[in-house]
């Protein structure tokens, strides 16, 4: 059981950070950005901004997002008694992966100049330009994914986990042509 816990505790801390915010995160370019120091507006956080939305599922199984710049959303929708009640180890094996890839990942992001944040929720809502958008983690074979966004471009949900290869790749094509092509 223990090392259950250690697996699901390898996401990145900025996934706590952003869950201990609450959506009250502000960022440049937004209302309350003169609050900001020019450190924090470069940091992640200043990136993709967390906001209040139109009401809709709002609790602690949502996470909102308003995009500034070029974004990929990593999530994983499973709790900890999920995990620990996972008797043949699938989901355990699902989270391993998904940590295990999420480091470089994150590394090969960087250097397109695209951030990264992760989350921990059934439904995320992204605000891009002026338009919301709500996609869906609780159909059993879609509670891993990523939500790739960019100002000017649809975001795009990818389902599953996507290895350290696949990922930057999907995000090179989807900010170049506005979509990536099912795998």
């Amino acid at each position: 059981m223990k090392a259950r816990i250690v697996r699901l505790r390898m996401l990145p801390a900025f996934t706590c950070i952003a869950l201990a915010c609450k959506g009250r995160v502000s960022a440049a370019g937004t209302s309350g950005s003169d609050s900001l120091t020019p450190r924090q507006q470069d940091s992640v956080l200043a990136l993709v901004r967390y906001d209040t939305a139109p009401p809709l599922h709002r609790g602690s199984d949502t996470a909102t997002f308003t995009v500034t710049k070029p974004v990929v959303i990593a999530n994983i929708a499973y709790t900890q008694a999920e995990v620990d009640a996972d008797t043949n180890q699938g989901m355990i094996e699902v989270v391993d992966d998904f940590d295990t890839y999420l480091g470089p990942i994150g590394d090969s992001l960087e250097k397109q100049g695209v951030a990264l944040e992760s989350a921990n929720v059934r439904v995320i809502r992204v605000h891009v330009d002026t338009a919301w958008y709500t996609y869906s983690f609780v159909a059993e074979d879609g509670r891993v994914g990523y939500v790739l966004a960019a100002p000017g471009h649809v975001p795009q949900l990818l389902s599953g986990v996507r290895t350290d290869f696949d990922l930057p790749g999907d995000v090179r094509e989807y900010l170049q042509t506005g979509t990536v092509r099912a795998r």
